[in-house]
């Protein structure tokens, strides 16, 4: 009997489609029984969402969802894209691939991959 191993997430790309957005964004991953939410997604040294490029997070960036432990088993997740209102900006996303860590070793990824999404 194998021991149960869990996950945690550790990075985020989003290919961005056509139009960016330089509003505050955050992502949050679910599963069946719990969430975690990232840290406002955005690149110090320059603007972030930027339309037609990939964009990258890891780390700290990731908020509590570099931390909390969720089944390896998961088949599926639940993504939410959190924008901030403000400035109503459209945002348009292509992709996202989510991977998560599972257990100590670092070769041992769960891929998650995500639709395209538009705020209009």
């Amino acid at each position: 009997v194998s021991a149960t191993s869990n996950m945690i997430f550790k990075k985020i790309d989003v290919q961005m489609g056509a139009v960016g957005s330089d509003d505050d964004v955050r992502i949050k991953i679910c599963d069946l029984s719990k969430c975690c939410t990232t840290k406002e997604l955005s690149n110090t040294f320059g603007s972030e969402w930027n339309a037609k490029k990939l964009e990258s997070w890891d780390g700290s960036d990731l908020g509590n969802c570099s931390s909390i432990l969720f089944d390896d088993k998961l088949s599926s997740i639940e993504v939410t894209i959190l924008k901030a209102l403000s400035k109503k900006d459209a945002l348009e996303v292509t992709s996202m691939v989510l991977s998560g860590q599972i257990g100590p070793d670092k070769k041992k990824v769960q891929i998650f991959k995500c639709g395209s999404y538009q705020f209009s």
